[in-house]
């Protein structure tokens, strides 16, 4: 992200998605949404992983932790 964190807004539609945002580990999300959004955010975080990680070992230990979380449940 190029911008100041106070610029972010989450609130531009009349029924926004969110309701606040904080920076957390990659895989984190998957834990905290609701379980029929689940498989769509985790499509969407194996698909968009290899454009935000600029090296595979960045990804490899992203994907480590998501093994991980999921294993914690």
């Amino acid at each position: 992200m190029l911008s100041p964190d106070a610029q972010v807004c989450v609130d531009g539609t009349d029924s926004p998605e969110f309701d606040g945002w904080q920076w957390v580990s990659y895989w984190y999300p998957l834990g905290q949404v609701v379980s029929f959004k689940r498989e769509v955010y985790r499509r969407a975080l194996r698909e968009l992983a290899p454009r935000l990680f600029y090296n595979m070992e960045q990804w490899h230990r992203a994907e480590q932790n998501r093994r991980l979380q999921e294993h914690q449940k």
